[in-house]
């Protein structure tokens, strides 16, 4: 189904799911990419050759915020000039790696994902990805005028690899576990006041990535 632009205020509409399944041909490459962009940002996407693709995408909205689970076969995408023009404002985007393993270059470095990973990218800047073999990844989109709401728009790091020991990420995580169960119950007020607890949460997660550390790598 088509979405609302994320970013904008979705109160009334608390969980989308997609689905695609079928054969790993051109025609399965353009409904994969038209899924992640209504999911998540606007992408080029190709799956990988095969007698079959299968994925799906489910999706919460923590009133502006985007909350992204996917579980897909290999595949791999780009977020080229194009789809950066055609993405309407400017977000920070949280990646989980659940299960299996994901690669994304961008800005000339490549920053390899496995289970328990997390990572920090800008909607600005171009990148791509590749999923070698079957994945679980949880994605957290933000509008960048969210985030500066709870940091004073002083937080300009394009990207981080967050360190997975930190205990402001094992609180995020955890919180948006629990988030993501109660979510369809939870009235307005509600989810605007779990919307604020989740940027100052990850408010926290990208100051802890600031600070030096063996996997505080910058984009």
């Amino acid at each position: 189904g088509s979405a609302p632009t994320c970013g904008a205020s979705s109160l009334g509409r608390v969980t989308d799911s997609w689905r695609a399944d079928g054969p790993a041909d051109d025609e399965m490459s353009d409904r994969w990419s038209a899924v992640v962009s209504d999911t998540h940002l606007p992408w080029s996407t190709h799956v990988a050759p095969g007698p079959a693709f299968a994925a799906s995408v489910r999706r919460w909205w923590i009133d502006d915020l985007a909350l992204v689970d996917v579980e897909c076969a290999p595949t791999s995408g780009s977020r080229g000039r194009s789809q950066i023009a055609a993405t309407d404002g400017e977000f920070v985007a949280l990646l989980f790696i659940r299960e299996g393993h994901e690669v994304i270059r961008t800005d000339g470095e490549t920053v390899r994902l496995a289970p328990g990973d997390a990572v920090v990218w800008d909607s600005t800047r171009t990148a791509r990805f590749d999923v070698p073999g079957r994945l679980s990844k949880r994605s957290l989109l933000i509008p960048r005028a969210a985030l500066a709401e709870v940091s004073g728009g002083a937080w300009a790091t394009p990207g981080a690899v967050l360190e997975r020991g930190r205990p402001a990420i094992a609180l995020l995580t955890g919180y948006l576990d629990t988030l993501a169960g109660i979510l369809p119950g939870l009235d307005p007020a509600a989810t605007v006041a779990a919307r604020n607890a989740t940027l100052e949460l990850v408010l926290g997660v990208l100051r802890g990535a600031n600070e030096p550390g063996p996997k505080a790598m910058l984009w």
